[in-house]
């Protein structure tokens, strides 16, 4: 996919479908044969219109002018919040607990998953965002990981960061720790339980394969450890830009379009 800027005031900022060939046959590219993204998401993203501060209101507005102005209709059923909705300090993203990003509360004081409720009532999906990695944060206080005896320390390669366009000071995660596909899981989660249909994994290099396969959804039943519960995700390359959910998008670090600096 790839993002597109606005057209017109009613439909700025709508996620169109482009369909990129391969250059050769020598190396066919892989996807997740899991029923997800059969069809484009089609919708609005924050990234492509408020860019750098999204806030409640200005998702609902949008939420609201998808279903007045008869996009819904067409299939346009994508309310999708991009980057700009973590709080920061001098360290990177602000931590729960669990060492889990936090949300913004001055930008969206009812919370997200009050803001995912809305969007759900008028008949659309909401989509989030998120990077692969561990936060700086949260190895600093050695937070724990949920339903595990492990800590953030255990799982973080500290020896380098991760491409991350907001907060910054994103540790790779060594996936052949125990606890690492834990974390992920308790992220996919907590997302899950705020009502997340699509998520955004930005900021995706060849390094972030293990990221990626630990965001995708497997059945319980495969006896796998990753996600059963998670949103669809989508990992996408970067200066490309899909809307993402807990159906997990990924995107390639790269230039990114329309701004960005640093990307």
């Amino acid at each position: 996919m790839i993002r597109v800027r606005s057209l017109t005031a009613t439909v700025a900022g709508l996620l169109l479908a482009a369909t990129v060939p391969l250059m050769s046959s020598a190396h066919p590219a892989a996807a997740s044969d899991n029923g997800q993204s059969v069809r484009p998401a089609m919708g609005w993203s924050s990234w492509s219109f408020v860019r750098r501060t999204p806030t409640e209101a200005k998702i609902k507005a949008q939420a609201d002018a998808l279903v007045a102005n008869g996009l819904k209709d067409h299939g346009f059923v994508y309310v999708n919040l991009d980057d700009f909705w973590q709080k920061c300090d001098s360290n990177g993203f602000v931590v729960d607990s669990y060492g889990r990003w936090t949300v913004d509360s001055a930008k969206f004081p009812s919370g997200i998953k009050a803001l995912a409720d809305y969007v759900h009532s008028k008949g659309l999906k909401f989509g989030f965002y998120v990077t692969p990695g561990i936060a700086k944060n949260a190895v600093l206080k050695n937070t724990p990981i949920e339903g595990t005896p492990y800590h953030a320390k255990d799982i973080a390669d500290t020896s380098k960061t991760e491409k991350n366009y907001n907060c910054k000071n994103m540790y790779y995660i060594d996936y052949s720790k125990p606890g690492s596909q834990e974390f992920v899981n308790s992220w996919a989660e907590q997302f899950a339980s705020w009502g997340v249909d699509y998520l955004k994994i930005d900021g995706v290099g060849s390094a972030d394969i293990p990221d990626v396969q630990a965001w995708t959804p497997r059945p319980a039943s495969s006896g796998s450890r990753s996600p059963s519960s998670s949103p669809t995700a989508a990992a996408t390359p970067s200066g490309t830009a899909p809307a993402r959910s807990p159906a997990a998008t990924t995107r390639r670090r790269s230039t990114r379009s329309e701004g960005r600096a640093g990307t």
